[in-house]
């Protein structure tokens, strides 16, 4: 069974033909907004691994992990509403008065000041976290229940295709690609990595998939994984430390960038899944991610070092 999926578009209002942001947003924002779209992401991908499983527990499932993440989110979103651009900040903050409200509600279950404050500044780096926030809850079935009923009747949400206006979307893709939470929507990712690495990596029935970044999608491996090549340029550096706080098996590279890390696992902006390795390397005032789950041989450091230098040689 796979657990690699794609972004979807409400996960990201990033699109290609996006502006060039007048200014670059703070890094208060840039690092909270980044947190927080792991945090949207985590939400996603637990609720399509459910409705994988159990479709009549998929509302449920959502609203629970909300409720373990209105520590986190209520944070996140309080700093975004006051470092953000002036048209996202009213709907930040209504968003935080919502996660708030969890936070009220897990405290009234029995949760003490140590436990929220672990829920706040807990790790989102793999599929496992939510595992974690709900163990870190230590609250019996029959009390969590009940939070989880009565937070059902707040609405919370982190789906910015449905909490923003077209104008506020527009917006956020600008501010989220100046942050490097999004990739630049400028590259040409035709031109990053010739048909033929393509080919060579994800296989001849490779295809490009409309995506924020650069994505080819091959087969299904026997695993149920699908081969793929993933490539994703960031401006800046903070999506470095990012997504290298989120891997597992970080180990240097030498001469590829001006630091490259390997990383077990696919990691892009429009999948992941465990098959494979994946190169982040800053280049300048920028980070480059490479990540491969070959159809043929394997995802070895020396295959992603070239082909990294080859990307960074065609930016």
């Amino acid at each position: 069974m796979t657990l690699g999926i794609g972004v979807p578009a409400a996960a990201s209002p990033a699109a290609r033909g996006v502006p060039a942001p007048a200014t670059t947003p703070p890094d208060t924002f840039c690092r909270a907004f980044g947190e927080y779209y792991d945090a949207a992401f985590l939400v996603h991908f637990v609720t399509a691994f459910a409705q994988s499983l159990e479709p009549k527990s998929v509302a449920r499932t959502r609203t629970s992990i909300l409720l373990v993440l209105s520590p986190k989110l209520e944070k996140l979103l309080g700093q975004m509403a006051t470092t953000a651009s002036k048209p996202l900040r009213a709907p930040f903050r209504r968003q935080a008065a919502w996660f708030a409200r969890g936070t009220r509600i897990l405290r009234r279950a029995g949760l003490t000041d140590d436990q929220i404050k672990t829920l706040a500044d807990a790790a989102l780096h793999s599929t496992s976290a939510t595992d974690d926030l709900v163990g870190a809850t230590k609250l019996t079935k029959k009390k969590l229940n009940a939070a989880v009923a009565q937070f059902s009747k707040v609405g919370a949400s982190v789906d910015l295709a449905k909490i923003l206006t077209d104008a506020q979307r527009t917006r956020v893709a600008i501010d989220g690609v100046a942050c490097g939470v999004f990739p630049d929507p400028t590259v040409s990712c035709e031109r990053l990595v010739s048909s033929a690495d393509v080919v060579a990596v994800a296989g001849s029935d490779a295809a490009a998939q409309r995506t924020q970044g650069c994505w080819w999608k091959g087969s299904d491996s026997p695993t149920g994984y699908p081969y793929g090549l993933g490539v994703d340029v960031d401006r800046g550096t903070l999506a470095y430390d990012r997504i290298i706080g989120q891997g597992s098996g970080a180990t240097p590279v030498a001469a590829v960038g001006d630091a490259a890390t390997m990383l077990d696992g696919f990691t892009s902006f429009a999948d992941f899944s465990s098959c494979g390795h994946t190169l982040v390397t800053k280049a300048g005032d920028r980070t480059v991610t490479v990540a491969m789950c070959p159809a043929s041989g394997d995802a070895t450091a020396d295959r992603l070092a070239a082909l990294t230098r080859s990307v960074l040689a065609n930016l």
